[in-house]
């Protein structure tokens, strides 16, 4: 079994189009917003800097601690956007 396969059976669909699936779900609360303030936009800047900064923390510990597998199926699936930054077969 390859990589890919390993990593997208365990996580479900989301896992097969993101590896930030949780991060997605907040960016997406923290915009989707029908009267935006200044005050609710300074806290979604805020924490839309916050989840970019944990998401390379995150990654890079993954890659340590899982290893090639996780490189690979890194390379092959989107972060927070499905297909952004997915390498070209």
């Amino acid at each position: 079994m390859n990589a890919q396969a390993s990593f997208s059976g365990r996580l479900g669909l989301a896992g097969n189009f993101l590896t930030g699936c949780f991060a997605a779900g907040f960016l997406i609360a923290f915009w989707a917003t029908p009267d935006m303030t200044v005050g609710h936009l300074l806290f979604a800047i805020g924490m839309t800097a916050y989840i970019l900064i944990g998401i390379r923390y995150e990654e890079r510990d993954l890659k340590e601690n899982l290893g090639d597998a996780y490189t690979v199926y890194s390379q092959n699936v989107g972060m927070i956007i499905p297909g952004l930054g997915k390498s070209k077969p």
